[in-house]
C-alpha cells in the first residue's frame, strides 16, 4: 500500500498562495443613509398633534412641557419616491429616527417649533426624546420635549425687558 495516498495530501500538492504585490489604497464600503430630500417630503405631508403647557415653579424659571406626536404616512409620498413604500419600508425608517442625523435633525426641529409655537415664544436648554414605531404603511414618531423659557421672555412677561 502507498503511503503517500490521496487521503493525506502533501502541502506541496496544493497551489502556491498568490502573493500581494500591490496594496490598495482605498477601501470600498456600501453605506445606505436617508435621502434629504426624501425626508423633506416626507416630513411635510405629515399630520401633527402637538400639546403641552407651561409649569410655573416657585422661585425659579418657568418650564416647558410637552409632546408631538407624527403620523408620517409613506403612501403620500409614492408619486416623488421610487423605492416600495410598503410596511417593511416603515419598520425601515422607524428605526433610523434614533440614528440616522438628517432624521433626528429634522424631527427635533420640527418638535421645537411646535413647543415654542405653543409656549408663546423661544426656549432654552431645549431636550427631546424621540420614539417611533411603524404601523403597516406609516410611522408613528412620539416626540417630547422638555425645556425652559428664555430669561429675556421672562422677564418680559413681569414687565421687565432685558437686553
Amino acid at each position: 500500500m502507498d503511503t503517500h495516498s490521496n487521503t493525506n495530501p502533501d502541502l506541496s500538492d496544493q497551489k502556491p498562495m498568490a502573493r500581494v504585490v500591490r496594496i490598495p489604497l482605498f477601501h470600498r464600503q456600501v453605506r445606505e443613509t436617508l435621502n434629504l430630500t426624501a425626508v423633506e417630503i416626507l416630513l411635510a405631508g405629515a399630520r401633527k398633534l402637538s400639546e403641552g403647557q407651561l409649569a410655573h415653579p416657585q422661585k425659579a424659571v418657568p418650564r416647558y412641557y410637552g409632546s408631538t406626536m407624527l403620523t408620517i404616512d409613506l403612501r403620500q409620498a409614492r408619486p416623488y419616491v421610487r423605492n416600495p413604500l410598503d410596511a417593511a419600508t416603515a419598520v425601515r425608517l422607524a428605526q433610523r429616527c434614533n440614528t440616522e442625523p438628517i432624521l433626528v435633525f429634522a424631527l427635533k426641529r420640527i418638535a421645537q417649533a411646535e413647543a415654542e409655537r405653543l409656549a408663546g415664544g423661544p426656549l432654552a436648554s431645549v431636550e427631546i426624546e424621540v420614539k417611533a414605531r411603524a404601523r403597516k404603511e406609516q410611522v408613528l414618531v412620539d416626540l417630547d420635549v422638555e425645556a425652559t423659557i428664555r430669561q429675556q421672555q421672562v422677564n418680559a412677561r413681569s414687565g421687565h425687558q432685558i437686553r
